[in-house]
Formats: structure tokens, C-alpha cells, sequence
């Protein structure tokens, strides 16, 4: 039986530079990994500080698109070789999906792609 290993992000929901960096030097010392949304990735300065980021972090950018889109979206990225945790949403089929791995393998080789299959924000009416 494969064994997983336990890792815990730590969401850094802030386009606040500095309020990022607290919660960053505070879960450090945890070894805990942050997790990065498209909240601070599209913030003035958080795409700036991530290109510059020295440990490894999740970029949780929920890719959903066609499969060439995905790909060129990634290649753009190609500079942030500390990502090691990479999300998608599922829903984008097979062939995105591929399209996804393929690229995001560009960027680090041991990029691990989290799958995204259901929303938190969804309850059971949205679903329906």
C-alpha cells in the first residue's frame, strides 16, 4: 500500500504584500506550505514576490479552460520553478487535463497537480 505523506497549506488570502509575508514567516516556522490563490497572484505586487520566492508553495489558480489556453497560460509561468503544488479543475476533461500535466512538468519536474472537483462555495441546490 503507498504511503502519503502529510502536507497542510496554509491559505494566504491577502493581496496585503505585508500581511502576506506575516502569515508566511509565521507558518514557517510549522513547516507548513502556503498555498497561493488568484487573489494574491493577480495582487500589484504578488506575481513580483513569487518570482522571487525561494521555498516551495502551491499556486491554486483552479486552470479551466481549453486545453491550448491552459498550456499557454502555464508557459507564462514557466519562471516560478518553486511551484510544487499546481491546481486544475477536473472539469476541463481529459485532454486539458493532459495538456495541463504536460506543461506544468515544464515548470518543475516535481510539480504535483491537484485535481479540482467540487467547489466549497457550491452547496447542494448549486450542484443540483
Amino acid at each position: 500500500m503507498k504511503k502519503f505523506n502529510k502536507t497542510i497549506f496554509v491559505a494566504v488570502d491577502t493581496s496585503d504584500l505585508s500581511q502576506a509575508k506575516k502569515i508566511i514567516e509565521y507558518i514557517k516556522r510549522y513547516g507548513l506550505i502556503p498555498k497561493f490563490g488568484l487573489q494574491f497572484f493577480y495582487s500589484k505586487n504578488g506575481r513580483k514576490f513569487l518570482e522571487n520566492y525561494k521555498s516551495e508553495f502551491m499556486l491554486d489558480i483552479k486552470a479551466s479552460d481549453i486545453p491550448q489556453t491552459i498550456s499557454s497560460a502555464l508557459h507564462s509561468i514557466r519562471d516560478l520553478k518553486k511551484i510544487k503544488y499546481l491546481t486544475v479543475m477536473a472539469s476541463v476533461g481529459l485532454h486539458g487535463l493532459k495538456a495541463f500535466k504536460k506543461e506544468a512538468l515544464k515548470i518543475n519536474k516535481s510539480v504535483v497537480i491537484c485535481g479540482v472537483t467540487i467547489l466549497t462555495s457550491l452547496n447542494n441546490k448549486s450542484l443540483k
